[in-house]
């Protein structure tokens, strides 16, 4: 009972906190904002690479669609003796395309025009990146060959990296070492 007197009259006091008092509520204090000052780094680099993966997913995502609405139209698709393909023409522009990194890797996938069949001779007034460079939001997309085999491209590797080259996003299907994905030429006639 006289612990809750004492308690009752130190409420109704009008003095202040002591000294002990007021260095423990400072050490509180303090021990606080460390615990929250270490935290926020974290949380920052957390949120930075959920934004990044999203980023490269949606990046993923757009450029497949551009190169699938490309290639699933293309006629007259010219291949190396791996099946690679070297050219195709586009039935809606009458243009020689391929698709491919045009100058360095981390410029991003290229629609590469030709003047006429022949692949050595790059248009490069019409060539342009599948995704604009805006658009990649500091990332940039790579993919190591296209194959056609009896109507059906075939995309290896379709990689979204970051400017260190850490690889953030794949499209496909797993198989061995490669990630492939298949995209049906709707012009093919055997």
């Amino acid at each position: 009972m006289d612990v809750k007197l004492s308690v009752q009259n130190r409420i109704k006091s009008k003095k202040g906190a002591t000294l002990s008092e007021m260095m423990l509520a400072l050490l509180i204090l303090v021990l606080v904002s460390v615990v929250v000052a270490q935290g926020i780094p974290a949380v920052r680099n957390a949120y930075n690479k959920v934004t990044s993966r999203a980023n490269a997913e949606v990046l993923a995502s757009t450029t497949l669609s551009v190169i699938q609405s490309e290639l699933s139209v293309a006629s007259n698709v010219e291949t190396a003796s791996d099946d690679r393909v070297l050219a195709f023409e586009n039935p809606s522009t009458g243009r020689w395309e391929s698709i491919g990194n045009l100058t360095e890797e981390t410029d991003g996938i290229y629609l590469i025009c030709y003047n006429g069949i022949d692949t050595t001779s790059v248009n490069t007034d019409i060539s342009y990146p599948i995704v604009s460079e805006k658009a990649q939001a500091g990332l940039y997309t790579t993919i190591d060959k296209i194959t056609y085999k009896n109507g059906v491209f075939t995309l290896y590797n379709l990689k979204v990296c970051n400017k260190t080259g850490n690889v953030l996003a794949t499209i496909g299907t797993e198989s061995g070492s490669d990630c492939l994905y298949h995209i049906m030429c709707y012009n093919y006639n055997e």
